[in-house]
């Protein structure tokens, strides 16, 4: 399914109250603008392919394959495709 840019897939067979996992693909220069989640909510990303940026609210982090961050998803965020990424 597409919400934003970028392709965004439900990795959850079952839904489970108060979670999601996804998966985002994008391509380059491709943004996805996240939508700020409830309160106290904490997003997790981790880059299995590629390259991306994910602008927060006061700075921009680059991370490569292999890298995680968490980070807290009641704000605006924006996921940038750096090359083909997942």
């Amino acid at each position: 399914s597409k919400r934003g840019q970028g392709k965004i897939f439900n990795l959850l067979q079952f839904p489970i109250k108060g979670m999601s996992l996804e998966k985002i693909v994008l391509d380059t220069n491709e943004k996805h603008h996240g939508t700020p989640h409830l309160p106290l909510t904490k997003e997790i990303c981790l880059v299995t392919e590629g390259k991306m940026s994910i602008k927060l609210e006061d700075e921009t982090i680059i991370l490569e394959k292999g890298d995680i961050l968490n980070f807290s998803g009641d704000q605006e965020h924006e996921y940038l495709g750096l090359s083909k990424c997942e």
